[in-house]
Formats: C-alpha cells, structure tokens, sequence
C-alpha cells in the first residue's frame, strides 16, 4: 500500500468512497475538485494495485501567516470497507497529522458520530480527546466533537526532520497490505 497526496485524476474514485461513508453530506460537499486545486485542504490517498481505498481530507481552517492558534480540521477519514481493520485508517490520520505539523498547524478538530466507536478509538489512539457532544445532530444522530493539540517539543522535532527532507510528500510505502 502507498499513501500519496491526492491529485486531480483521483475526484471520481474518492467521491465514490465519500457517498458510501458519509451519505448525509450534499454531493456539493463531496466535491473535490476545488479542494484539490487550493491551498486550503490537505488530502491524501491510500492506494493499492492502482486503486484507491480510503483518504483523508483535513481543512486549513485558519491559514494566517502570524497566527498563534493556526487550526485545521479532519473533514473525512473514509477506508473502504473489504480493507477495514488492516491499519490504514490510522496510517492515513498519521500522515495528515505530521503534514499539519510541517505546515505549522497548532491544533486539529474533528467531529465523530457517537456511535462510531471504531473512529473513536483511531483518534483517541492518535492522541484526540473528546470536547463535548456537538450541539447539531448529523443524519439524527448524536455527534461528538474532539481534539488534538499540537505539542510544541513534538512540532519542534517535526519541523527539523521537514527540513532535510522534501516538503511535499509523493509517496510513502506501508508493507502489510498488498
């Protein structure tokens, strides 16, 4: 399996994955087409024999050079059912959260349904801690808000390993999934 950031070509095949995952957001929501044409989103993919089978989009949602509380928030976080339980849910949170850091994000929200304990547990095991029930329910269902607070010794880090590195990620390999 490879994670890569998502590109123009991969619209049809992470719509097809959106609808099926969250079939209460408007098809206008699941664009994205200028999500991938602008600054503001981060979204990658995770591919196996040429195809795509999960993604994560993470919002830029405060993008002020000077800005002290620079934030983001998780969009989507979508693996195709058949790959479920394998890890890439988790892999792909990883790589949206050590991308925010590179670009000096200092903290990332997200909204889960109360109900959808396996999300949960990824972001609870990748360091988010609940904030409170949302006060909007998503397709009458109960709605749970939480975050994770960038640690600044742990962004610091980050920040030094980026700089010998490329900035952009292309391609990364992630073995146990074939």
């Amino acid at each position: 399996m490879k994670i890569q950031k998502a590109c123009l070509e991969d619209e049809k095949e992470l719509l097809e994955i959106a609808s099926k995952e969250f079939p209460y957001i408007s098809e206008e929501q699941k664009r994205f087409e200028h999500k991938l044409e602008n600054g503001q989103y981060l979204i990658f993919k995770a591919v196996v024999s040429k195809k795509i089978i999960g993604f994560i989009e993470i919002e830029i949602i405060e993008d002020n050079e000077i800005s002290e509380n620079k934030t983001a928030r998780v969009n989507g976080l979508a693996v195709k059912k058949e790959f479920e339980g394998k890890g890439i849910g988790q892999k792909l949170l990883e790589i949206g959260i050590q991308e925010s850091i590179k670009i000096e994000i200092k903290k990332i929200t997200l909204l889960v349904l109360e109900q959808n304990k396996k999300a949960q547990q990824i972001y609870s095991k990748a360091g988010f801690e609940f904030l409170e029930t949302y006060p909007k329910q998503i397709d009458e269902n109960k709605v749970e808000e939480m975050q994770l607070v960038l640690e600044p010794e742990k962004f610091e880090e980050e920040k030094e390993e980026s700089v010998q590195e490329k900035h952009e990620l292309k391609s990364i390999e992630v073995h146990g999934v074939s």
